[in-house]
């Protein structure tokens, strides 16, 4: 490619075709720039006015369009989902450097998730649906079942710790169990000293 130079994108019209989702339904697209606490306040505040929501993510916001969903379902309840994958073409075009040379148009297929939200019941047929209080309450329940447990054991780990500094802590030194061996070897030198001093003054006398 040093033949050419980097041209225009031509992103086509996504045209998302979400089994369940009525043409009304406010569509969310998520950047993978953008903060997932500003968009699920986006989402709520329509949520309150509208019956459906439909999250929309490509490429690497993708994984971050599922954890706005399953937030939004644990703050708001009962809420029937329909995730549904498809892709978004994009167009890339290579201009030649040099004359005799055509220009290139790549087509790239990036990988795009749209999930639907409904506070009314959906047609359980369809794939990719969730009846509400399924494997992501579950998830989120067990996640914060985890989360109490760490926080308690760490809450017993910082009382124990705090204990054992008030109970074993003492203003003495400790001693080292070498000194006494090497006091109790001066000493029995400094005996030996002493008494072959005794004899020598009495072998004088």
């Amino acid at each position: 490619m040093e033949n050419y130079s980097k041209g225009e994108n031509v992103e086509l019209e996504l045209a998302l075709k979400v089994p369940g989702c009525l043409e009304q339904t406010s569509h969310v697209k998520v950047n993978p720039s953008a903060k997932i606490r500003d968009t699920i306040s986006i989402a709520l505040d329509k949520l309150k006015t509208e019956t459906q929501l439909l999250f929309v993510g490509s490429g690497p916001a993708a994984g971050k369009a599922v954890s706005c969903a399953e937030i939004t379902k644990k703050r708001m309840k009962n809420l029937h989902q329909i995730t549904h994958l498809c892709y978004r073409i994009v167009q890339e075009y290579w201009d030649p450097k040099s004359d005799g040379l055509d220009r290139l148009c790549v087509t790239r297929e990036i990988p795009t998730v749209a999930i639907l939200l409904s506070k009314e019941p959906l047609d359980s047929s369809i794939p990719g649906y969730q009846a509400p209080g399924s494997a992501g309450d579950e998830f989120w329940k067990n996640d914060s079942q985890a989360k109490r447990r760490r926080n308690l054991n760490s809450t017993k780990d910082q009382k124990n710790r705090h204990q054992g500094k008030q109970g074993g802590a003492s203003s003495y030194p400790r001693e080292n169990p070498r000194n006494h061996r090497r006091n109790d070897k001066g000493d029995k030198q400094t005996g030996k000293t002493a008494q072959g001093e005794q004899n020598k003054k009495t072998h004088e006398s």
